[in-house]
């Protein structure tokens, strides 16, 4: 038997359908009305199919990305025409019945049918917009930037890493991923309170975020640099969602060479038992960036208290940047940039974390570029500073 979570409010064929499946041996096992019930519903019932008209208000890519969480495939969505069509499909739903078709009743219970098959058979199909190796050989490069709390420098190594990646030929695009603390407009001297994430996010919530929406989203810095800036109203963080931040990510991967990612810090805060919250965390953000990312990069100070802070955080990393590769930096380092990085990896060691560790010399200058909201690029005296990290960025390439 297979079971059916049903909502189509409003459409005039609703009964005649559900009798239908009722009659081909399904069971309609609740009717929902509105987005959220559907979202409790598919909670509860984890391994029912689920029929939805995708004009139900509400529903977006992060909701069935929050229904398809266990079960990837198993929404049959019915839409009037191309442009639903196309909507569904941005959303990640793949079982899609065009209702204007002769056969859309039979096409209906056909969906049903298989969803409910592979469903038995354990299988499972990769979300519309899950990078492949091949993808990733393909598409630019994502770089989170994360760090343990504690104001390490995460916003300036971020912006430095972006501008010595465009300075050597590159396009790249850095996003302002932390929604506890978002800094990147500052430093780049933006001075609208205009949110180009959440541009980006409402875009690609209505399946539009295409090259042309995803440039109207960002700021141009340089011929090569441009800027999603974060959310500075601390009202608005929610709207950066893991599943509108995945396709921002894959969006900007895929029109630029590099991504780098001010993702903010790990929280360590125990997941809330609440379906309708379970995929808004407050550094929900931070912890999409870091599963989305190719390579990751630690920012973390050299005194006592952030190298244990470093320690007790790199854990939580490691969890979620599975596939990346890890790299700690630490910044402004007390005396010897080489003695500094030999103590970190030693305690890393004792820890039995094994990292490559490096440095990046304390430089007055960076007061300078804060103070005008100037680029590294556009005050002469960093000129030792992009040397440090035009080094450091051809490590991480390599």
């Amino acid at each position: 038997m297979t079971r059916v979570i049903w909502c189509t409010p409003g459409r005039n064929d609703e009964a005649d359908l559900i009798s239908a499946i009722t009659a081909a041996g399904c069971t309609v096992v609740r009717r929902c009305l509105e987005a959220v019930d559907l979202l409790a519903a598919a909670e509860v019932e984890p391994r029912a199919q689920i029929v939805v008209d995708i004009a139900v208000p509400g529903l977006g890519a992060d909701l069935v990305a929050s229904i398809q969480e266990h079960a990837i495939g198993r929404v049959v969505g019915l839409v009037d025409g191309d442009p639903g069509t196309s909507q569904a499909r941005a959303w990640g739903i793949e079982r899609i019945v065009d209702m204007r078709n002769a056969d859309a009743t039979e096409s209906v219970i056909g969906s049903l049918r298989e969803g409910q098959s592979a469903s038995q058979a354990g299988a499972t199909t990769p979300a519309a917009l899950d990078r492949t190796a091949a993808d990733r050989r393909q598409r630019g490069k994502i770089v989170a930037v994360t760090g343990p709390p504690g104001a390490p420098g995460r916003s300036t190594v971020a912006l430095g890493l972006a501008e010595a990646w465009a300075t050597s030929g590159e396009r790249v695009c850095v996003v302002d991923a932390d929604t506890c603390a978002p800094a990147l407009a500052y430093l780049a001297g933006i001075t609208e309170n205009v949110s180009g994430l959440l541009v980006a996010a409402r875009y690609a919530d209505q399946g539009a975020l295409d090259a042309r929406s995803l440039g109207s989203a960002c700021r141009q810095l340089t011929d090569r640099l441009w800027i999603l800036t974060g959310i500075g109203s601390p009202d608005r963080w929610s709207g950066a969602t893991p599943a509108v931040l995945d396709r921002i990510l894959a969006a900007c991967a895929e029109h630029f060479d590099k991504v780098v990612i001010d993702a903010g810090t790990l929280l360590d805060t125990t997941p809330i038992d609440d379906p309708f919250a379970a995929r808004h965390e407050r550094d929900g953000a931070t912890i999409s960036a870091l599963r989305a990312s190719d390579s990751a990069v630690v920012v973390c100070r050299p005194d006592p208290i952030g190298i244990v802070r470093l320690i007790h955080q790199l854990p939580l990393i490691a969890e979620h940047a599975e596939t990346a590769e890890v790299r700690v930096l630490v910044n402004r380092p007390s005396g010897s940039e080489r003695k500094t990085g030999a103590r970190v990896a030693d305690a890393l060691l004792e820890a039995g974390i094994a990292l490559p560790v490096h440095t990046l010399r304390e430089d007055s200058s960076v007061a300078t570029c804060v103070a005008r909201g100037a680029l590294l690029g556009e005050v002469t005296t960093t000129v030792r500073l992009r040397k440090s990290l035009s080094r450091i960025s051809r490590e991480l390439a390599a």
